[in-house]
């Protein structure tokens, strides 16, 4: 059965949701949905709406978004576990540099495949110039076995 999951945005940098090199992916950032009953599977859909916090954002770098617009909507095409995201060789690609520039290649600045699993099975973070390693713990909760 297709659900619908559906949260508020407080950021729109092209990390989570990624929307670069024709896959729109969200590897990141939503614990919430991972935690859902019955887990997020191949069919359902995803939508991301603006927060009062995305919209004075965007209003301070001089675009106008509505409060609760809708930002993106994605139907899932497939779910992976994160170590297998991060070595699938058409993913290489979503890997960020340490080093960015934001304003110069957003598509290659925000890569979101920045976890694999070490030996002992634990999630393993990759140094990156979006998301420290302060955020581990909530990207890689009630992640997909």
């Amino acid at each position: 059965m297709k659900r619908l999951f559906t949260y508020l945005m407080t950021h729109d940098t092209g990390f989570a949701p990624n929307p670069f090199h024709g896959t729109l992916t969200l590897a990141t950032c939503k614990p919430g949905i991972r935690r859902t009953k019955g887990r997020l599977g191949n069919d359902d859909w995803v939508a991301g709406f603006a927060s009062q916090q995305l919209v004075d954002q965007s209003r301070a770098n001089g675009a106008e978004i509505k409060l609760y617009g809708l930002i993106y909507l994605m139907q899932v095409g497939q779910v992976m576990p994160f170590d297998q995201y991060f070595d699938a060789p058409e993913f290489q690609i979503k890997k960020p540099p340490y080093e960015i520039n934001k304003l110069q290649n957003l598509a290659a600045d925000f890569g979101d495949n920045i976890y694999s699993r070490n030996e002992a099975g634990d999630p393993k973070w990759w140094p990156n110039g979006n998301h420290d390693i302060s955020f581990t713990p909530d990207d890689t909760t009630d992640l997909y076995p």
